[in-house]
Parts: C-alpha cells; structure tokens; sequence
C-alpha cells in the first residue's frame, strides 16, 4: 500500500496501475513547475522573478509572471518606485509597489482571452499571499501549487475554499496552511 499526501487529501492507493497514476500525475506536476520557473524569467521585477501556471483539464490554459501593468513602465526601467527603492525591506510597504503579481497576471491573462478558470489548478514558483489566494479563490482555482515559502499565514475561512499544498520535484507535501 502507498499512501501519497496531496494537501488535506490524502489517497490510498492499492493497485499498481493507480500507482502508476500517480507517479505520471508526480511528473506532470514536476513539469508544470518547471514552466512556472521558465515563466518566472520573463518578469522584469528587480526584487525578485516569480512565475504562475494555470492547469485545468491538464492543459496550460494561462500564464504569468510579476510585473507592471501593460503600458505602464517596467519595474527594471524605473516604472516601480518601491521596488526601484532599496530602502524597503522586502514583503514591506507593498501598498506602494505597482507591480502585479505573477498569480493576478495569470488570472487575467486567461480573462483578457476569454479563458474561464473555474475548477483550474494553479502551479506557482512562490507561495501566494492573502491578497492573491483571495482572487484565486473568486477565480474557482481550488488547488495551488507552490515551491518557495513565503511567509504568510491564511484566515480559516480561506484554507476551507483552496487547496494550498508545496510541491518539490512534482510530489506534494502536507503542509500547515
């Protein structure tokens, strides 16, 4: 018998096909991380790369990454005065930063193409904080995956809405959200 952790969830899993199942399910995880990294890298945030992937029916249906809004100057041109300010600890007066993040820009790519994200599962490089957890909530993602912490602590009545689970190399970990 193999017991696999997914969040809340946890699977029993008795036959070896459906062990074979989730090890396929494991890789495409690992993958879909990976595209979440690459994605990263198109950021133009000097504080940090971060990178989102939206998954529903086990097709990409939107990426993301942190960054200014369209038209407005990037971050690493100046556009962002907080980020352009090394003054400012990180996580710190980010009610000044104009930058979006990289799960908001997923969420409104696939709106700006007219992309639903209802029961969507999103892989991100960083664990998302409240207020994007709030949108991805509205958006009917269900299930997020992450890599990196990030240190914020999520209300209750939010755990009971989302499936927030870190993932290392496609597998996922319980772990206190």
């Amino acid at each position: 018998m193999v017991i696999v952790w997914t969040g809340k969830l946890r699977m029993i899993i008795k036959m070896s096909s459906d062990v074979d199942h989730i090890l396929r399910l494991q890789k495409k995880r690992a993958v879909w991380m990976n595209i979440a990294e690459v994605v990263s890298t198109l950021s133009s945030c000097i504080r940090g790369n971060k990178g989102a992937v939206l998954i529903r029916d086990n097709m990409i249906i939107s990426t993301g990454y942190n960054g200014t809004s369209r038209g407005v100057l990037n971050c690493d041109e100046g556009g962002c005065d907080r980020c352009n300010d090394d003054t400012i600890e990180s996580g710190k007066d980010l009610d000044k930063c104009i930058c979006n993040h990289a799960e908001e820009n997923s969420v409104v790519q696939a709106a700006y193409l007219g992309v639903s994200t209802k029961h969507a599962e999103m892989f991100c490089t960083h664990k998302p904080c409240l207020p994007c957890v709030k949108l991805l909530i509205n958006a009917g993602v269900y299930r997020v995956f992450y890599k990196k912490e990030y240190n914020v602590v999520y209300p209750p009545q939010l755990s009971a809405c989302i499936d927030i689970v870190k993932i290392v190399d496609g597998v996922p970990y319980e772990v206190e959200i």
